[in-house]
């Protein structure tokens, strides 16, 4: 039995150490979440070694044996929630804007560990959590298992807490959370009632596996400069938009008089312009929307909504945030974009190459009269 539970955690630490290599080899530009992700990762694998590192040690008997395997069960104890409240970050980042609520969220994150924290430092005279005997043997205490029912009150409530959030969660992102909701309390269920199954911590390993395969994986393929999502990334997802029936809107973005900023400004500054666009770009759409490179200084847009009115207000946001920039005066030029879109009412109805196309037209048609 000891011999499968080590290969368990074995197999878990190299999914959770290629995830990480990878992660930190293949990305040069790493955004917030991602960095939180790699948390998450690197907090779950110190879980996993102490853990794992605490069954061998129960076959000794030895002083030495039963301080050091009491030192790493008090490591764990400590650290357990961590994997968790990361990946609560993590979801927080990706789907609440306001800087001032993920603040609080925080404090109350904090504050969940420093309570933990506090129960684990009276363990050492109370036992509460667990003892060891002597003999090296380990024994749970009354306290585990409320520790187990924090955690999975917590889990509940944050699910509850981001219901009100769902509609500008993107699909992929949402059946992750979902998994993150349904995994870990499974695995805390069965680990809790079954001694000795690794079950909690693998389960965070299988969430990390799924967070790396549809959502980190895909933003490693962003535009290296922007930062938004390469134009093949927004072809297969127009594709496949093509093949529902939902309605949803493109938006065309070309920018004016871009040769003559990098004629007269260097294509350095022409650079520092495109990235001012996307960070203007992705402002002025929700999460689930998605804004793309198109090529050069052109972009898309791809807004999730049935809202045939959807295209012009966003567009009008768009000109609202662009003004607001210009009006600095922090460049000595005005960045000005021809913008067009097309209400997709019937994506089945509709070729892939008759979409982009009519959007063109209409974003060329804007460049015309401003001629």
């Amino acid at each position: 039995m000891l011999n499968t539970r080590l290969y368990i955690y074995f197999y878990a630490l190299s999914i959770l150490s290629f995830i990480l290599g990878y992660t930190l080899w293949a990305t040069s530009k790493k955004t917030k979440t991602m960095w939180l992700f790699i948390g998450s990762v690197c907090c779950n694998i110190g879980v996993l070694l102490f853990e794992g590192a605490s069954w061998p040690l129960m076959t000794f008997t030895t002083k030495w044996a039963v301080r050091l395997h009491f030192i790493t069960n008090s490591i764990l104890y400590n650290i357990n929630l961590l994997p968790m409240i990361s990946l609560f970050l993590y979801f927080d980042y990706r789907v609440i804007k306001h800087e001032s609520i993920r603040k609080r969220r925080i404090i109350l994150y904090g504050s969940l560990i420093a309570v933990m924290s506090i129960l684990n430092i009276s363990n050492y005279w109370t036992g509460i959590l667990f003892r060891i005997s002597d003999v090296n043997v380990y024994s749970r205490g009354p306290g585990m298992y409320f520790t187990v029912a924090i955690s999975l009150s917590v889990l509940l409530l944050y699910a509850i807490s981001m219901i009100k959030y769902m509609k500008s969660i993107e699909g992929r992102l949402l059946i992750v959370m979902l998994s993150f909701t349904v995994m870990p309390i499974t695995g805390a269920i069965i680990q809790a009632f079954n001694y000795g199954i690794p079950a909690m911590w693998t389960m965070f390993t299988l969430l990390s596996l799924f967070i790396f395969i549809f959502i980190e994986r895909e933003d490693m393929l962003r535009d290296t400069l922007t930062g938004l999502v390469t134009r093949g990334q927004f072809e297969q997802r127009l594709k496949r938009k093509l093949k529902r029936s939902k309605a949803f809107t493109l938006v065309m973005i070309d920018m004016d008089r871009f040769k003559l900023i990098n004629d007269t400004y260097g294509h350095e500054e022409g650079d520092k312009v495109l990235v001012t666009v996307a960070s203007i770009l992705e402002h002025s759409i929700k999460h689930i929307d998605m804004a793309s490179r198109y090529g050069g200084d052109e972009f898309m847009l791809l807004l999730e909504t049935s809202e045939e009115e959807a295209g012009n207000l966003v567009m009008k946001r768009i000109e609202s945030h662009l003004s607001a920039y210009n009006n600095k005066n922090i460049k000595p030029y005005k960045i000005q974009l021809s913008m067009g879109h097309y209400f997709i009412f019937d994506p089945q109805e509709n070729h892939y190459s008759d979409v982009l196309a009519i959007v063109d037209e209409n974003m060329y048609i804007t460049k015309k009269e401003k001629r």
